[in-house]
């Protein structure tokens, strides 16, 4: 699904990454995810409205992500 080298693992949840995302509330979507807030937010550029980034915890080979950290 993503290329997870280089994230840091999620030390409160077991088989996640630490990193930025780029996604939709409604529909859900999950666009990506980055390592640095600012290469988030070049994406939202591309994705237009409705699209918001946010730093959290991805479950890898998932479409989950909990933001707010």
């Amino acid at each position: 699904m993503f290329d997870y080298s280089g994230f840091k693992s999620d030390p409160d949840n077991v088989g996640s990454v630490l990193c930025w995302a780029c996604y939709s509330m409604d529909p859900w979507h999950l666009a990506g995810i980055y390592h640095t807030e600012d290469d988030a937010k070049k994406m939202l550029e591309v994705l237009g409205k409705g699209y918001q980034v946010s730093y959290g915890s991805h479950a890898k080979n998932t479409d989950d992500f909990i933001g707010g950290l």
